[in-house]
């Protein structure tokens, strides 16, 4: 199986509310849209065992300084599944 690591923001917080309100407006605009997580995927395509690709990613979090992320625009494409970025 293929995984990939996202940045999500934390539940509760206003950023994670904006987004999904922001997801689900766009959503609502176009007939075929799906809903989905906000998400900065950082890479994708990685292979290997769930259990220990866990335990590193939390290794490296644990070891990993917050990051600053700002926004610009919302855009869209018609790449679906890259749709909205």
């Amino acid at each position: 199986m293929e995984y990939s690591l996202w940045l999500t923001p934390e539940e509760g917080m206003a950023a994670a509310r904006q987004f999904r309100d922001t997801i689900d407006d766009l959503a609502a605009t176009h007939e075929d849209a799906v809903v989905f997580e906000f998400h900065i995927t950082v890479v994708g395509g990685i292979d290997g065992d769930r259990t220990a690709l866990t335990e590193t990613t939390q290794l490296l979090a644990a070891e990993t300084d917050p990051l600053a992320v700002t926004f610009g625009d919302v855009r869209c494409s018609t790449t679906r599944h890259q749709c909205v970025f």
